[in-house]
C-alpha cells in the first residue's frame, strides 16, 4: 500500500495556514499550465509527427515519453444545426433534400453533397453548416510513475521547479 504524498488529516496546521497552501497549490498549478503551454508552443515545430522523445532525468531515468500525434485527416463540412439548415434547403428549392419536420436527409447532410452545394451558392455556407477542421498535431506524454515518484528527491526538479517560479532567462 502506497503512503500518502500529503496528509492533512491530523496536522496541526490551522486553518488560515491550509487556506493559504491551497492558494498557493492553485497558483502553482497555473503557473505549471503556462509553463507546460510554452515548453509546448517551442516544441512544436521541431518535432515531427510519429517522433518518440525521452525525457530523461539527470541521473538517465526515463521520466516519459513525448510523441507527437500525426493530427486528423478529416476535412469537410458537418452540419451542426440539422433544423437551420432544413430550413434554408427548403427555401432554396431544395426541399426534395429534406424530410416533412424539416430536417436535411442523410444525403444532404454528406460532406459531398455540401461541397457540391457551396459549389452552386458560390460558396456561402447555409445556417446550421459549419466548416470542419482537420486536429492539429499534439505532443503526448506518457509519464512513468515510478520514476516521476522518485523525480521529487531530484535537483533537477528544484532546478525546474525555480525556473516555474522565476520565469525562463536567456542562456537557460
Amino acid at each position: 500500500m502506497s503512503r500518502k504524498v500529503f496528509d492533512f488529516e491530523d496536522t496541526q496546521l490551522r486553518r488560515d495556514q491550509l487556506v493559504s497552501i491551497l492558494a498557493y497549490a492553485k497558483a502553482f498549478q497555473d503557473r505549471a499550465k503556462q509553463l507546460e503551454k510554452a515548453v509546448r508552443e517551442a516544441l512544436d515545430n521541431d518535432v515531427e509527427p510519429g517522433e518518440e522523445l525521452n525525457a530523461v532525468a539527470g541521473d538517465g531515468t526515463v521520466l516519459a515519453t513525448i510523441t507527437k500525434t500525426k493530427g486528423g485527416s478529416s476535412t469537410g463540412y458537418a452540419v451542426k444545426d440539422p433544423q437551420a439548415y432544413a430550413l434554408w434547403l427548403s427555401t432554396h428549392r431544395r426541399k426534395a433534400a429534406t424530410v416533412s419536420v424539416p430536417m436535411p436527409s442523410d444525403a444532404a447532410m454528406a460532406a459531398q453533397y455540401i461541397e457540391d452545394l457551396l459549389g452552386e451558392t458560390g460558396g456561402e455556407l447555409p445556417p446550421g453548416v459549419e466548416a470542419r477542421r482537420s486536429a492539429p498535431a499534439t505532443l503526448r506524454v506518457f509519464q512513468d510513475r515510478k520514476a516521476i515518484a522518485g523525480l521529487w528527491q531530484s535537483p533537477d526538479a528544484h532546478r525546474y521547479a525555480q525556473m516555474m517560479i522565476e520565469g525562463v532567462r536567456d542562456g537557460q
